[in-house]
């Protein structure tokens, strides 16, 4: 059986790598994917999914039981994490 996710210490760094990446390319997945939903992992993209439900399969069976962050692609909204 997989081992649980170890979450850091310090709450505040939970994900910063994602969140950063996501940051970064806002702009440019607005432009074709403003409404989906993201599926990140560190500073890698997994795809855009057109319902939230479908990136959290997606990631589970990409990724297993690791921290991953689920971003609705729009022009401003806050970061929803979902913790494994």
């Amino acid at each position: 059986m997989a081992q649980p996710a170890v979450r850091p210490e310090n709450e505040e760094s939970f994900l910063v790598e994602e969140e950063a990446f996501f940051e970064k390319h806002r702009t440019e997945w607005l432009r074709e994917h403003e409404g989906q939903f993201a599926l990140i992992r560190k500073s890698e993209l997994f795809g855009f999914y057109a319902r939230v439900d479908e990136a959290l399969i997606a990631g589970l069976s990409r990724l297993g039981n690791q921290d991953m962050a689920i971003v609705q692609v729009l022009e401003k909204n806050p970061i929803s994490f979902i913790p494994t």
